[in-house]
């Protein structure tokens, strides 16, 4: 999938989401970047902010969170 295609796939959920003026689309897309990472890539260590959100085009991702008895609670989409 090329770039071209990613921002219009984020721009159909965002659009089914809460459609917005085409100026809006322009500034909130100009944010974006492509990003890939690899299998069992880790991209936010345990105890660190986030500061991204991430589209999922392909695959999986995993998040998960440590419980106070050390268990991991996992949710994936």
């Amino acid at each position: 999938m090329d770039n071209s295609d990613s921002f219009e796939a984020l721009r159909r959920v965002v659009q089914s989401i809460h459609p917005i003026s085409e100026s809006d689309w322009e500034a909130f897309s100009v944010i974006w970047q492509p990003f890939e990472a690899k299998r069992k890539v880790i991209l936010t260590q345990e105890g660190i902010t986030e500061k991204y959100v991430y589209f999922v085009l392909s695959g999986i991702q995993r998040a998960y969170s440590v419980g106070e008895d050390g268990r991991e609670v996992t949710l994936v989409f």
